[in-house]
Parts: structure tokens; sequence; C-alpha cells
């Protein structure tokens, strides 16, 4: 779960991306958007990591049953 400070995020919703979670323009042909999110004050942030959660960009433990 990364620290992050106060600030607007871009949070890969293609899996292509060379920064892991964060965008870096790779979906571009993925018929996907990254999904924009803001944090008001440093704090640790559960970022999804397996792209299944159904509340984007945060981890919803749709994980646990991706490897069921």
């Amino acid at each position: 779960m990364p620290v992050l400070k106060p600030g607007k995020y871009y949070w890969c919703s293609c899996g292509k991306s060379e920064k892991g979670l964060f965008c870096d323009g790779s979906h571009k042909e993925s018929g996907k958007e990254p999904v924009m999110f803001e944090v008001t004050e440093e704090q640790d942030v559960p970022l999804c990591g397996c792209r299944k959660t159904k509340n984007p960009p945060y981890c919803d433990g749709s994980h646990e049953q991706a490897t069921n």
C-alpha cells in the first residue's frame, strides 16, 4: 500500500503502465482510461493491483476471488 502525498493521481486501469499502479500513457490503444483520484492528506492508499476491483482505483478484495 503506497503512502501518497496530497495531490492528484492517475491510476492505471489497463495494466500496461511501466509505472506500476500509476498511468504512464500506455493505455492509448487499450480502450481503457486512467482513473483520476485526489489525496488531500499524506496517507496509505489501498490501490488495486489486480485491476478487478468494482471500486477503482481502490482495492475491494477482488484479488481474493481472482486467485481462487
